[in-house]
């Protein structure tokens, strides 16, 4: 079913669904209505690695199983984790989003947690963004309007095409 239609978030948020593994989830240990950080593993341009925490204080709103179903539905057979959905606001998905297109490692803890930074520089969640946005573009929405009204206008124009309607 449509998960995100059925829980409970804030106006002005978007649903968020990270893959997880047993080993991620700490022993399937995050469950609905508790909060993680969410950290970040990378390596700067100069091959550095690099870690901090990306975001905080998350609610988790479903842990589902790799067939989609509620990972805690039912108490005598409970799943295996392969998904937690959460809400964040708009500039936060498209932060995630471009983590995920990046194949950026994101690594989920209990709130307030502290994990093991061993080999790593720790640096501050603004560098983390910063270094995803380096990575990335950003399209404003004004554009992509106009590229679906006037699909490939440029390359048409560039080629001499006229778009017979």
């Amino acid at each position: 079913g449509n998960w995100i239609e059925q829980l409970d978030y804030q106006a002005g948020e978007l649903g968020y669904y990270m893959s997880v593994n047993i080993e991620n989830t700490l022993g399937n240990n995050v469950l609905p209505n508790t909060y993680i950080d969410i950290y970040m593993k990378a390596s700067d341009e100069n091959g550095t690695p690099m870690f901090g925490k990306l975001l905080k204080n998350i609610r988790v709103l479903v842990v589902h199983d790799s067939s989609g179903n509620d990972v805690f539905k039912d108490s005598a057979s409970i799943g295996s984790p392969s998904k937690i959905g959460f809400a964040v606001s708009q500039e936060l998905y498209v932060l995630l989003k471009k983590a995920e297109y990046l194949s950026i490692d994101l690594v989920i803890a209990p709130r307030g947690s502290t994990i093991p930074t061993k080999d790593y520089v720790m640096v501050t969640s603004a560098t983390l963004r910063d270094y995803i946005d380096a990575q990335t573009i950003t399209v404003e929405e004004d554009v992509i309007v106009d590229e679906l009204e006037n699909p490939n206008q440029e390359v048409n124009e560039q080629n001499n095409v006229q778009i017979v309607e």
